[in-house]
């Protein structure tokens, strides 16, 4: 099983991100593959849009993009697991990336990223 970062997916947003066409690629793998995003990442994919003052036209713009890659079957929920996994990881990195490390450790996943952040978590990864 892999997931996506969130950088999969805002990369994959901007022609002109050096990672776009590796982001895209990976994207395509979500729809027939096993490949999931965290439901984490698309909040955070969210609140960085929102933070950059996208307006609500752009951010649901983005959102619904990304809708004809990743169904809600491909979206792996939030649990109090991933959580209490999570309190411990965010020693090693930030919030989301402890949440997207917990939920690629309890499903036994390699995240899709290249943040050697989550390899520090015991995670795999690989672009």
């Amino acid at each position: 099983m892999r997931l996506l970062d969130t950088m999969v997916l805002i990369a994959s947003l901007d022609t002109e991100h050096p990672l776009h066409k590796r982001a895209i690629h990976h994207l395509r793998r979500a729809s027939s593959g096993d490949v999931y995003v965290p439901s984490v990442a698309v909040l955070e994919m969210d609140l960085e849009l929102k933070s950059h003052e996208f307006s609500s036209e752009e951010r649901w713009e983005a959102s619904t993009s990304l809708l004809g890659y990743v169904g809600s079957d491909k979206v792996l929920p939030l649990s109090f697991e991933v959580v209490v996994d999570a309190i411990e990881l965010e020693s090693v990195s930030g919030y989301f990336d402890a949440l997207i490390g917990s939920t690629a450790r309890l499903h036994g996943a390699v995240v899709v990223s290249k943040d050697t952040a989550f390899t520090e978590m015991g995670v795999k990864i690989e672009w």
